[in-house]
Parts: structure tokens; sequence; C-alpha cells
């Protein structure tokens, strides 16, 4: 029985059966002095009234994103109370409508009329008259119907599959599209790679049957400056990243409000005659965020909070303050530092973390591709050393299949110490 029950339980005892307090207390089990409480919550109608008009105008954000909203309106609560208030009007994010599946066969994907514009690999498989099976790997281009290779063995692994389509792809070129079905010949391990949301789906959906590095969002950029930064050249470097996708979220962390208002009239500015505009200026519109701090130390706080995928730092001493964040994908040191560089050139990772997930991993590197397998070895006096401890501490969990498991190694003169 929750207390308002019970407080509506001992009014009922108390008005209809003329009980006492103190006996429709004892007959309900509940404290007099919960009987007595009164809530002196404040009223929250005006901050009701922001939290709707917020949660209307940023239709995608939940409760999260719209409490550090209200905080920078100045109001005073915790995320808790966001998110009671926010569950209490009704609020929720508006998801975007799914496509309509078509009804009739699906069309054929198309491809342009030219050679290596796409090819299909198979397997097929048949057997000898004596029975004993084989396959052939087959490469076929779709567009002119050649058969680039058809590769004949009882046996042919993964590394003879990358062999024999690295031989074709020198001979005729690189394609620009390969597709297989998901068979058991092209399954493998793990799934290490980036890309967009088509890589996301399939990685989603082979997880568990192998492994896979992340499950990355939309891409990010976060840029921390101070009074020095150029606003046209972080205005640049924002619309770059978010002419990716229209999901993409940028933002800029500052200590000066001048460079926050001179960026915001920037980007507007380059959105005008910028060809991609469709593109960056929805993602800056539903995801672009220009936050304002008291001091390098708050800048610091928030971008270890948000952990970016890509961070840029635009201050006076751009490896002082390198030095003292923690949370983020890749950094990208000092004004001539761009994101852009990391994209088309000198790397070195483009495979991030994304969603925050910055706080507790990194990318993708050498270790991914590297199993860690451990083992143990006891003699005598390994076991000496640990069996002991290993029954007292089973014995008290009670696990009593674990404490015969440990004393079965130890010698009978060393079960009596025990």
């Amino acid at each position: 029985m929750t207390p308002v029950a019970r407080r509506e339980a001992i009014a009922i005892l108390m008005d209809v059966h003329e009980m006492s307090e103190r006996r429709a207390c004892k007959i309900t089990g509940a404290d007099r002095s919960s009987v007595r409480y009164r809530h002196r919550r404040r009223d929250d109608a005006e901050l009701r009234v922001r939290l709707r008009t917020l949660a209307g105008e940023r239709r995608r954000f939940g409760y999260r994103r719209l409490h550090v909203l209200l905080r920078r309106d100045g109001y005073v609560l915790n995320r808790k109370k966001t998110q009671r208030l926010y569950r209490e009007e009704g609020l929720s994010v508006r998801k975007r409508k799914g496509r309509k599946k078509a009804t009739g066969t699906r069309a054929p994907l198309l491809t342009i009329a030219r050679p290596n514009a796409r090819w299909s690999v198979d397997f097929v498989h048949d057997q000898f008259a004596h029975g004993r099976r084989f396959r052939v790997f087959n490469v076929i281009d779709d567009v002119t119907k050649e058969c680039l290779a058809a590769i004949v063995d009882t046996s042919i692994s993964g590394r003879r599959v990358a062999r024999e389509l690295s031989l074709v792809i020198a001979r005729r070129g690189k394609p620009d599209l390969i597709v297989s079905d998901h068979g058991t010949e092209f399954t493998s391990n793990a799934m290490l790679a980036p890309g967009n949301a088509f890589v996301n789906e399939a990685k989603r959906q082979v997880f568990g049957q192998v492994g896979i590095d992340q499950l990355a969002g939309p891409s990010e950029i976060f840029i921390v400056a101070d009074e020095t930064g150029n606003a046209a050249m972080i205005a640049t470097d924002l619309l770059a990243q978010a002419e990716h996708d229209v999901r993409t979220r940028v933002g800029l962390v500052t200590t000066d409000r001048k460079l926050a208002e001179d960026v915001l009239k920037e980007v507007e500015k380059q959105l005008e005659d910028l060809p991609t505009a469709p593109v960056a200026g929805a993602a800056w519109k539903d995801y672009g965020e220009i936050t304002v701090v008291e001091d390098e130390g708050a800048m610091i706080a928030y971008s270890d909070y948000i952990a970016t995928e890509h961070l840029q730092v635009h201050t006076r001493d751009p490896q002082a303050t390198a030095k003292k964040l923690r949370n983020y994908g890749s950094l990208f040191i000092g004004e001539l530092a761009s994101v852009v560089y990391s994209d088309k050139c000198c790397g070195t990772n483009h495979t991030l973390p994304t969603m925050a997930a910055a706080r507790y991993t990194g990318g993708l590197w050498v270790g991914s591709y590297v199993k860690i397998a451990t083992h143990q070895r006891l003699d005598e006096r390994g076991v000496a050393a640990v069996a002991s401890a290993a029954v007292r501490q089973s014995a008290t969990e009670k696990l009593e299949g674990h404490r015969r498991a440990a004393a079965s190694r130890l010698s009978p003169k060393q079960l009596a110490a025990e």
C-alpha cells in the first residue's frame, strides 16, 4: 500500500468509523507523522509552461536536453525533477514517421549502366559422383553480365576470397559496389568498420553472432573557444560537419558571449550561399548548440560531459587547454587542425565513439583486432597459497560446491588445519 493510499484509508477509518488517529494508524501500519504530512512543493506553473514551450520548439529533444535549456534560462532544478514534470505534462520525443512500405514487387537496386558499377559475389555448391563436395566462388559484373572469376575448390577460406577479389580488382579495376547475401561464407568473428546508417544497421543485425566495434550515431563536432576564437572559421568548421547528415550534432562551447553571438550570425550568413544548406541548415536548426560558460574550468567540464566525437580547441593556448580535456573521440589542437583534414587526408581514425560513448571508450585501434585470452597454472605451492582463502570465502557465501572444489585440492593435513 502506498503512503497516499494509507492516508486515504486512515481518513475513512476516522470519518466513517469514528476511530482515533492512533488506532487508525495502528490498523493500517502507518506512522502518525505520515498522516500529518503536508507537501510543501512550490507551484511550478511557470516552469511547466516554459518546459512545454521548449518541447514544442525542439520536438526532437528529450527531457535531458530540455533540462540543459531550462538551466540556461535560469531555472534551478535537478534532472529528476525535469523528468517528473516532463512525464506529468505528457511530453515525448516526436519521432519521424516510418516510410510507407511499397506494395507489390520490390524494384531492383538501380545502377549506372557501365562496367564495374556493381559486382555480385556468391558461392555455388555441388558434389562429384563419388560424393565429395566442392564449391565455386563466382564474381559477376551485373551490368555487362560477365563472369569475372569462377574459382573452384573443395575449400575456399575467407583469406582466399579476399585474395581472389584483389586479383580481379588489379586486372579490371575497383567496382563502385559489391553485393552478396548474408551467407556463412561471408561471415566473420567481428565487424569493425566506419560507415553510415546502413552499415550501422548491418552491425546491429549481426551483433551477438559476431563482435562489432560500436553502434555509432550521426557525426558530431564541438569546438571549445575563448575570446581569441575566429568566428568565421568556427562557423565554417561547424557547417562543414553539419553537411554530413540532417542529424549531425554540432556545437560551440565558449567563455566569450561576443564570440558566441558572432558565430551565430556567421553561421546564418554562410548558410545563405552554401550549396548543401538544406542538409547543414536542418542539422544546425535541430541539433546545433552554442553554450556560453563562466570560465575555462566550466568549459572543460561541459566538454568532458558531452564527450563529443570530434573536438576542436580554439583558445589562446590550445596545448595547455588540450592537456586538461579528457573525454573525446579525437582531439584537434589549434585552429589550424580541422576535422576536414582528418576526414579526407591525415586520419588518424575515422571510427570514433558518438553519443557520449567517449566517456568510457576510444575509437577503433589496433587492439580492437586482438583477442585477449588469459590462463592459469598452479602447482602445489600455488594451491597452498590460495585454496584456504577460497574455502573460507565459499563457506561464507554458502556455496558448498565451490567450497568442496577448493578443498579437494588440499592435503588431509591442510584440510585439518581448516
